[in-house]
């Protein structure tokens, strides 16, 4: 069985409740996992993210916010990080 790894930032209960029902929902194949990074546009809508995974999460996030700025870009990590 493969276990995918999925970069996401919790928002609030409203996506901790959706995620634990996509980690029931694939038997527990797809792992939510931190690392991810929102990228915002001038306007403030989300245009993408980056996912990185390899190190502690902390530091996963620290190089996704380093990678987007170093592109011109906005990072938004959610939570109080930002």
């Amino acid at each position: 069985m493969a276990v995918v790894a999925v970069a996401c930032n919790v928002y609030g209960g409203t996506a901790l409740v959706f995620l634990t029902s996509i980690v029931a929902a694939s038997s527990g194949r797809v792992v939510p996992a931190p690392g991810g990074v929102l990228i915002r546009g001038g306007d403030g809508a989300v245009i993408g993210a980056v996912g990185i995974s390899g190190d502690a999460g902390e530091n996963d996030e620290v190089s996704a916010v380093a990678g987007i700025e170093a592109a011109g870009l906005k990072a938004d990590p959610g939570g109080t990080k930002k």
